[in-house]
């Protein structure tokens, strides 16, 4: 996912509410999940999770959260870029000969 929604499509991971992505400027962070409660199909809030950081002296995750919903699924490329990825990977090998 991103902030325009690419990547916002059905996969793995089954989420009855909606996905969301969370930026974490300041640590540099980015988290990725699923919240219970349906949300406005992408639409932006900053949340903080109760996520403590170690290396941040416990300092918890907290950032915009971009949400992607009308998805059973969440966190799954589009068919086509991992077709695409494949092909480009295939016509590196073939360069490289």
């Amino acid at each position: 996912m991103g902030r325009d929604m690419e990547n916002c499509k059905s996969g793995l991971t089954c989420c009855q509410g909606a996905c969301f992505k969370l930026e974490d400027i300041k640590h540099n962070v980015i988290v990725k999940g699923c919240v219970n409660n349906k949300e406005e199909d992408a639409s932006m809030k900053v949340r903080e999770l109760n996520v403590p950081l170690y290396w941040a002296n416990k300092e918890k995750v907290k950032g915009e959260s971009f949400f992607c919903a009308g998805k059973d699924f969440c966190n799954q490329s589009s068919q086509l870029s991992f077709i695409a990825s494949m092909l480009s990977v295939l016509l590196a090998v073939l360069i490289a000969r």
